[in-house]
């Protein structure tokens, strides 16, 4: 079951539930990901660290991702209700599904910044950032809260985002919370500094497309 929750005219989002089939072993699958990851390239400017990309025509989709572990399981249960989603309120035909899926850390201590020198938030938009290496840019963006913070107080944990006019707006998610929005959203998660926790998610830009297909005749 999909939920609606509009913050404004131009700023909607959609939250469903994922049910863990084992949190723990998910949590240790991030972690082994994460230190595989650091050993193969190093230490990123982010806490964001790439987990898969696939590009398969949608008859081909399942059976070409093999499913390893509890973390594909999210992958393709956050694919399949953004497909849903998407056809819901385009009514689109498409053949091709295009994803890339990351786990990102916000660690009690974070490499990512959220504010900048002048104490403003700094928003990302997906779609902006897959121009930039190259790769399609994202129809709708979730997001898998495998673990938030404790010891929360006032807005620690919350993920900001901003509609067109340039309103902020915040909302505090749980664990097992998939929030789904469009891959354009502006959006930034906020710190949680008393926490003893870091707060993980695993989250992945979808878009789906109607490629025309040569056939040949041999």
């Amino acid at each position: 079951m999909i939920e609606e929750i509009n913050f404004s005219d131009s700023l909607t989002i959609w939250k469903t539930r994922y049910e863990f089939k084992d949190k723990e072993q998910c949590i240790l699958e991030c972690n082994l990901h994460i230190n595989k990851y650091l050993k193969n390239f190093g230490n990123p400017n982010t806490d964001a660290y790439q987990y898969s990309i696939l590009n398969q025509y949608k008859n081909l989709f399942y059976k070409k991702f093999n499913i390893k572990n509890e973390l594909d399981e999210i992958i393709l249960s956050g694919t399949n209700t953004i497909v849903d989603l998407h056809q819901k309120i385009y009514n689109k035909e498409y053949n091709k599904i295009y994803t890339d899926n990351w786990i990102n850390v916000v660690k009690i201590q974070p490499l990512q910044k959220i504010r900048n020198k002048k104490n403003d938030l700094i928003f990302h938009q997906h779609t902006t950032l897959n121009a930039e290496m190259g790769r399609m840019e994202p129809d709708f963006t979730y997001i898998t809260y495998i673990q938030m913070p404790n010891n929360l107080s006032a807005t620690d944990g919350v993920l900001y985002m901003k509609d067109l006019d340039g309103k902020i707006f915040n909302y505090l998610p749980s664990d097992g919370d998939v929030i789904i929005m469009k891959g354009d959203t502006a959006h930034t998660p906020n710190n949680a500094i008393d926490s003893t926790l870091d707060r993980i998610v695993l989250a992945g830009n979808i878009t789906l497309t109607n490629e025309k297909t040569i056939k040949t005749l041999l």
